[in-house]
């Protein structure tokens, strides 16, 4: 007796040593119509290298990898031919015995003619899920569903009209609302048979190779689609299109605020435009986009514009590339509500995303390379030649290598952007969107935890050319190289007048200070001066500022905003850490009156009350309110009631 090897296990053996290494399950055919036999391929080795020549294999069928219990008959099939370890042979267990429960298949292996018993390769190789499909076969033929409970049979596609009878409340035990609210979906989309039709494009006569104009049999397939919804399907290939395919009316039996068609290319497919136009038109009605590589070179108005989307539609796993005069948006989106960008990828476009009118509750997350303007928020479009603002958009933004990253103009307004930018000539522009418009006007945006690459030989990473109400920058970092300009640079007057917030931000330069904000006149703030605090805290009315000049710096100061003041009318705070002031500061709590004397009214610092600057009250009847106190060299006076005071000789120490 040899000892025998599979997969490295040491198995009980004759006097001929194999080993099953790769045993594959390769199909069979699942209707009863056309029988229950299926084909199994293998590959057979013996100790030593491949088995070839002729072998008697033998197959039984059981319900447990170790043990259990044998289903079907077992099956002997003498002179196997094997080549190179190779083989091929055809089981057939019957309709009855892949029926849900789990199998195993055992094989044992003898040289054939010989007289040995079988050699029985352990383990049992699992069955796959092919051979269950003899047992969906029988259940296209079932005439009634007695039972539906958790876990058992799914009805989908199920026509309204064979839905009848009732089913016993003892028989809908363990079924849960949310399977129930599924079933009710499906018996839904069931009712309208679009929702189970695939539309292949290459039915149609598209080829894919990338050579062969497809335009027609793309439109004839979309003139399907139209006609009856579902899913328009792609195969892999590159398809060459001049045509444009538009949307116009919404789809029978559904909501206006849902499309539910599909456009669908598992992101294998290359759907070239060769047009001088636009690829796709959805106006009123928008399926959702999947799994497409858009590729351009022929100077085309855009990819795709969507207007008047007011419904949920989602463009995903998306990659556009070399649209080059798309002056708009390689996309646009025009007046569309709650639109969802996921994983989609802009390189070498004009412009990339293009939002124009009324686009609220957006969702993106997008890349931008080597573009000339990658998102642009507030186009004018043909449309709303006059109307941009966008509202509610929440958009996550990589930008490598772009002229222009991100710009906003067109009264936008509740706009949140998070993002990574390196390598822009311009990051973040505000009130003008370069190459397209200038209107000057944004309400407000957030830039929450964005990575700004910060070098000499850009312009700012943000800059301004609006009095914008309010312009948050909140947990920022910028990765300044010396010489490096303004993080944020106001173009104008307008820009001048911006409601900054400008906190929890970090500036890394190895060895000066940084401007953080540069006028229209050139007036910088460094980071951690005084004006900081002054300038660039007008939107919150309280702000908190950490300071952080390079990488050191632990001060913090809580100012009391007034927009009509260039300075705070209240502080208070600590100075940094192994210093005994902070910019003059000394910590506690400093009360000003008139920011041009460049004092404070009052001040508490460590245990000291402060009042100045000395000032006399020339009568009893000068104008005071109730509990002022003033002092000069001679007197101590309190104004006891309106217009009313007293006052207290000091003498001498």
């Amino acid at each position: 007796m040899k000892s025998l090897l599979c997969d490295g296990r040491r198995l009980r053996g004759s006097r001929t040593s194999f080993a099953a290494i790769f045993l594959l399950l390769a199909g069979m055919v699942a209707a009863i119509a056309q029988g229950t036999a299926f084909t199994y391929s293998g590959r057979l080795t013996q100790v030593g290298g491949p088995a070839d020549g002729l072998y008697d294999l033998q197959f039984a069928l059981l319900d447990a990898p170790l043990d259990g219990a044998r289903q079907g008959p077992a099956l002997t099939n003498p002179a196997v031919t094997l080549n190179g370890g190779r083989f091929q042979t055809l089981l057939d267990f019957g309709a009855d015995v892949f029926a849900g429960a789990p199998r195993w298949l055992e094989i044992g292996v003898r040289t054939n003619g010989s007289m040995d018993p079988y050699t029985l390769l352990q383990p049992r190789q699992a069955i796959t899920a092919a051979p269950y499909s003899i047992f969906a076969g029988r259940a296209a033929t079932a005439a009634q569903a007695a039972r539906l409970s958790d876990g058992g049979a799914t009805l989908t596609a199920l026509p309204a009209d064979r839905l009848v009878g009732l089913i016993p409340p003892a028989n809908l035990a363990g079924i849960t609302s949310a399977q129930i609210a599924a079933a009710t979906d499906a018996a839904y989309r069931a009712g309208v048979s679009n929702r189970v039709t695939v539309i292949n494009v290459r039915d149609y006569g598209a080829v894919g190779d990338g050579m062969t104009d497809d335009t027609d049999a793309i439109a004839n397939a979309w003139s399907q689609f139209m006609a009856v919804g579902g899913t328009l399907y792609f195969p892999p290939g590159t398809y060459l299109d001049s045509g444009t395919h538009t949307t116009e009316n919404f789809v029978a039996g559904e909501p206006t605020n849902r499309d539910g068609r599909l456009i669908l290319g598992l992101g294998s497919v290359i759907w070239v435009y060769t047009g001088h136009s636009r690829l796709l038109y959805l106006h009123n009605t928008t399926p959702d986009i999947d799994g497409f590589e858009f590729r351009c070179y022929t100077g085309a108005t855009n990819c795709a514009y969507i207007s008047n989307c007011q419904g949920k539609c989602a463009v995903r796993n998306c990659f556009f590339e070399g649209w080059d005069q798309t002056t708009l948006g390689t996309l646009v989106l025009d007046e569309a509500d709650s639109v969802t960008l996921g994983n989609d990828y802009f390189d070498h476009c004009k412009v990339g995303l293009g939002l124009g009118f009324r686009c609220s509750n957006l969702h993106g997350d997008i890349e931008t390379v080597r573009c000339g303007l990658g998102v642009a928020v507030g186009v004018l479009t043909d449309q709303f030649p006059t109307q941009g603002e966008s509202r509610g958009i929440d958009l996550n933004l990589t930008a490598l290598y772009c002229a222009t990253s991100f710009a906003c103009d067109s009264a936008a307004a509740s706009v949140t952007l998070r993002g990574y930018f390196w390598n822009s000539s311009n990051a973040v522009v505000l009130g003008r969107l370069p190459g397209i418009l200038t209107n000057n006007f944004v309400s407000s945006l957030t830039l929450d935890h964005c990575f700004f690459h910060v070098a000499p030989q850009y312009s700012s990473p943000v800059q301004i050319f609006t009095a914008m109400t309010s312009l948050d920058i909140r947990g920022c970092f910028f990765y300044s190289y010396p010489g490096a300009p303004a993080l944020m640079k106001s173009q104008n007057v307008y820009g001048d007048a911006a409601g900054i917030n400008y906190e929890n931000s970090v500036v890394w330069n190895q060895t000066t200070p940084v401007p953080v904000f540069e006028d229209s006149s050139g007036r910088q703030i460094n980071e951690g001066s005084p004006l900081q605090a002054q300038s660039l805290n007008r939107t919150l009315g309280i702000y908190n500022w950490t300071r952080q000049v390079g990488m050191g710096g632990s001060g913090y100061l809580l100012d009391v905003q007034d927009a009509g003041l260039n300075g705070p009318i209240a502080r208070m705070g600590v100075p940094p850490q192994g210093n005994s002031a902070l910019n003059g500061f000394g910590g506690g709590l400093v009360v000003s009156y008139d920011p041009a004397l460049g004092t404070s009214a009052v001040g508490v610092t460590n245990a000291d009350l402060v009042l100045r600057p000395p000032t006399a009250v020339t009568s009893a009847t000068t104008s005071g309110s109730t509990g002022t106190v003033r002092w000069d060299a001679d007197y101590l006076y309190i104004c006891v009631g309106t217009n009313t005071w007293k006052r207290a000789p000091l003498s001498a120490w």
